[in-house]
């Protein structure tokens, strides 16, 4: 299965917070200057995010984003869910066809898999900023 680049995006803009613990706020410029995308995308990541619980906005002149999770309680096959449009499956499929049930198979195998995996397994120790 291929992620859209939106959910990759939004990955790393997680997985940069993490990785960035010791920081209270963090802004979309400052994203978006480490990771080389573009800063209009990540407004709508940020944004997304923030509308999905997984990041705090913060107002005002010295406004940004906070993270206020444990990234260990954060799996990632349900982080995917959350961002990623899983409806594969055309309405052209008529019933309980093979097909069908195949890829709904695969496609739970597959968030299973993921949901393995926190956001912290995503930084490794020597990656973490203290």
């Amino acid at each position: 299965m291929k992620l859209t680049l939106f959910t990759e995006n939004s990955i790393k803009v997680l997985a940069y917070f993490v990785n960035s613990q010791h920081k209270t706020v963090i802004t979309v410029k400052e994203v978006a200057d480490y990771l080389l995308l573009s800063y209009d995308h990540l407004k709508k990541i940020f944004w997304n995010l923030d509308k999905k619980g997984y990041l705090d906005s913060i107002r005002g002149r010295n406004g940004g984003y906070q993270f206020n999770h444990n990234p260990n309680r954060i799996k990632l096959g349900t982080l995917v869910v959350e961002l990623e449009n899983l409806n594969v499956l055309s309405n052209k499929f008529i019933g309980n066809c093979e097909l069908k049930k195949s890829i709904k198979f695969a496609l739970d195998c597959f968030i299973k898999r993921l949901d393995q995996y926190t956001l912290d397994d995503l930084i490794s120790e020597n990656q973490k900023i203290s």
